[in-house]
This record gives structure tokens, sequence and C-alpha cells, in this order.
């Protein structure tokens, strides 16, 4: 599969999740090329705005589901971003034919900084379990 369809089908495995609570609302963005987000999540109590969740998705195709955890390399230059704007929720989505399976992590600020505890000096990349 190409990439531009690995993408496609790993933000609307995510829309489709998120679609289904009504207190959600997503807005991914298509073909997206800018650093760091892929979008947000409204959060909504009832008819009230609560705010906005920055999320990230990475979508790769796996001829099996992992079964349990995953790990993702992510980028320094990325985990900064993440922690300077306040948090963020990553996501990977494995596709395989025409199912999908989402894996997710809340990687706020406080997580981020124990991440940075855990790099050695001159690590470009960590590998974060989610």
């Amino acid at each position: 599969m190409d990439s531009d369809r690995i993408e496609k089908l790993g933000t609307t495995a995510i829309e489709r999740l998120v679609l289904k609570y009504p207190n959600l609302k997503p807005f991914v963005k298509e073909n997206d090329k800018t650093p760091f987000f892929d979008g947000r999540i409204q959060v909504y109590r009832e008819n009230d705005y609560l705010g906005d969740v920055d999320i990230q998705i990475k979508s790769k195709e796996v001829e099996v589901f992992t079964e349990r955890e995953i790990t993702h390399a992510l980028s320094v230059k990325d985990l900064k971003s993440f922690r300077n704007q306040g948090g963020v929720l990553f996501f990977v989505v494995e596709l395989q034919k025409t199912l999908s399976r989402v894996f997710y992590e809340t990687l706020l600020p406080a997580d981020i900084e124990n991440i940075f505890k855990q790099l050695k000096a001159k690590t470009k990349k960590e590998k974060y379990q989610i």
C-alpha cells in the first residue's frame, strides 16, 4: 500500500473511533505535512465546549496485529514540541487489509519530562512504549 493510502486509512480509523463518542468532535488534517500535530479533538460536556486535545497519528501496515503493547520512535524535537504545547494524544494505527487496530498514549508535559530524564545525553530518538 502506498504511504498516502496508509495515512488516509489511519486518520479515518481515528475519526471513526472518536465519532463513537457524542462529547468528542474530531478535526483531523488530510495529507498533513505540518510538523508535530495532525489535528485536534474538541471536547464537550453536554453543549459546553471544554477545550481541544492536540493529536498526532502514525499509521503503519502490518502482516499481523500487535497483541499488547507497541513501541514507536519519537524524536527529541517532537517530544519538546509536544511538551511546549501542553501535551498530545499520540495514536499509532496498525493496518491489515481492511482492518485497523488503534493504540494510544497521552503524553502530558510531566510524562515527557520523565522521558527526558531517561534519555542518554546524545540520543536522537526515544522508543516510547504505548
